[in-house]
Formats: structure tokens, C-alpha cells, sequence
């Protein structure tokens, strides 16, 4: 499911596979559909792309029990809301949250900064291969290129 609050940008989402998209300006419908596409559960992993802790905190409360909150979006100036309430459901129902910053992940198999089960070579070489076998449509994305 992809939710955004452009509306172009959801059409866009449809037009390259994604079977469901909600527009996600208003909190509570963004909130429904989450949850009765998922029987009331929450989604499995959720994430978040833009950096905007409202909206990470909203994430966290889309998240089902055991889940995973994924940050894609740097988060950027200061968060003036109360956290109390999101730690408290990232602790109750155990949702892993995790940042996704890419530019520490290595290269290669060996370890260039740090440890991890992902590189950007294996990344690579899965995207290449949505990409080959059509799972990952991206036609819709490109625009015209202008000569310079």
C-alpha cells in the first residue's frame, strides 16, 4: 500500500503496480484503511520516507505487534510533541525501529564501515533483477529529457 498526499504522486504509484494507495492528508483515513486492510492488526513493516517525526510517530502507530518501522527520511529539525506515548507503543507491542541510511553500508561484501547483512552491490543486483523480470515497473516515472 502506498499513501501520500499528492494526489499526481499516488496516480503515478498505481501506474507502476502499487494495488492500493490512500491519500494520507487526513490522519484518519489513512489511519482506517491501514487498519481494515489488516484486520484491525496494523501493517508489518511501515516506511517512512519523508523525515518528519509527526510522521514517524504516525508510522509507529500504524505498526502491528512485532513489526518494523523503517526510516528512509532523515529526520530534520526539531520534534515539539511529547514522545512519551510512541516509545510506549514501540515498547509495548516490541516494533523495531530501524534507519535506513545507505551511505554507511558496505560496498562490497567486506566490511567498509560497519557490519551489515546488506551492501550496496547486493542491492544493486536485486533492483537490476526486479527490474529484468518486470515485478519493478518504473516506465511511468521517467519524464522527457531536455538537450543541452
Amino acid at each position: 500500500m502506498g499513501a501520500e498526499i499528492v494526489d499526481f504522486r499516488l496516480q503515478r504509484a498505481k501506474q507502476c503496480g502499487i494495488r492500493r494507495t490512500v491519500n494520507s492528508r487526513k490522519w484518519d483515513d489513512l489511519k482506517k484503511t491501514v487498519m481494515d486492510r489488516t484486520d484491525g492488526k496494523g501493517a508489518q513493516i511501515v516506511i517512512e520516507a519523508i523525515g518528519f517525526s509527526p510522521v514517524i510517530a504516525q508510522a509507529v502507530q500504524l505498526t502491528r505487534s512485532f513489526g518494523e518501522v523503517i526510516l528512509l527520511g532523515t529526520p530534520r529539525g526539531k520534534a515539539m510533541m511529547d514522545v512519551t506515548p510512541v516509545f510506549q507503543t514501540i515498547h509495548l507491542k516490541h516494533i523495531t525501529v530501524k534507519g535506513a541510511f545507505e551511505w554507511l553500508w558496505s560496498v562490497t561484501e567486506e566490511p567498509f564501515y560497519y557490519p551489515c547483512r546488506h551492501t550496496k552491490l547486493n542491492n544493486m543486483k536485486q533492483t537490476f533483477s526486479l527490474l529484468k523480470s518486470g515485478a519493478l515497473v518504473t516506465e511511468p516515472l521517467l519524464t522527457p529529457h531536455l538537450s543541452t
